[in-house]
């Protein structure tokens, strides 16, 4: 692998740079510079965009840490006491 294939492989990843990497390190297209650099100019004019799971969003994570911040605690420990002394478990407060 030349450093080249390494920039190229964990800068920009879109199909075109990986397919045209892929044809090249195969020896199918060897020394065709002109497809390798039109494949790596098609990744830098329009990049993946980026992946954000829905759980991971703005809204979603201010959503779980109002909860967090809003919860009861008392009530839920409670709660939970009271469940367990009911299944004749050792628990005191």
């Amino acid at each position: 692998m030349t450093p080249c294939y390494l920039w190229v492989n964990h800068t920009y990843t879109t199909s075109s740079v990986l397919r045209c990497l892929l044809f090249h390190s195969n020896g199918q297209r060897k020394g065709d510079k002109e497809a390798l650099e039109k494949a790596v100019q098609s990744a830098i004019d329009d990049p993946i965009g980026r992946y954000i799971p829905p759980s991971m969003t703005r809204e979603s994570v201010r959503e779980r840490h109002r909860l967090f911040v809003e919860t009861d605690w008392s009530n839920v420990g409670r709660s939970r006491i009271a469940t367990l002394s009911s299944e004749n478990e050792d628990v005191s407060l």
